[in-house]
């Protein structure tokens, strides 16, 4: 019953840069790195941030928007949350970097903006399910390599060294000489 009462709101993940929001965190990651050149993902994995580290990344940045702060450049004398969202856009496009750590990796930043982001957990959830398939992918690897090896080193053991498949008798003619033999 409570689920059903739901307003769409609770449930949207609002984008970091600008007021948007979509229903999914891979459709809210997408706007992200079309509108405004911010490919979140791949920052968080080139950064090597762990779950606690991408929280507070994303806790800053929503911090800073609501003062409104450049995350980016550290610019404080922007008058509103539109003008921020034309600097970002104009100013900063593409965001290759990430702000000097010690800016946004702080207990502080633990601390979600607003209480229900959910955005935070559904990205976490994101990149568990990506990084579960990767492990599947490398372990289905790993055991595809080690069947390979095992029937190449049963091939090796059932080899005679110097010989050649083209020196083998013909087994036609063989079948021959046993013929005549009976």
């Amino acid at each position: 019953w409570h689920e059903d009462n739901v307003d769409a709101d609770e449930i949207r993940v609002v984008c970091l840069l600008c007021h948007e929001g979509d229903d999914t965190a891979e459709g809210l990651l997408a706007h992200m790195k079309e509108k405004h050149e911010f490919d979140l993902v791949k920052l968080i994995d080139e950064n090597h941030l762990d779950v606690y580290q991408r929280m507070k990344l994303i806790n800053y940045i929503r911090k800073q928007n609501s003062k409104p702060v450049c995350f980016v450049c550290q610019r404080d004398d922007i008058e509103n949350t539109q003008e921020l969202a034309k600097h970002l856009q104009e100013r900063e496009r593409p965001i290759k970097s990430l702000p000097d750590k010690s800016l946004w990796d702080t207990e502080e930043c633990l601390v979600p903006v607003f209480g229900n982001d959910n955005f935070l957990w559904r990205l976490e959830s994101l990149l568990e399910s990506r990084d579960a398939a990767s492990d599947t992918e490398e372990q289905t690897s790993r055991e595809s390599g080690k069947i390979y090896a095992a029937f190449v080193a049963k091939s090796q053991r059932n080899t005679v060294e110097g010989v050649i498949a083209e020196d083998l008798p013909d087994l036609h003619d063989l079948k021959d000489v046993l013929q005549e033999l009976l």
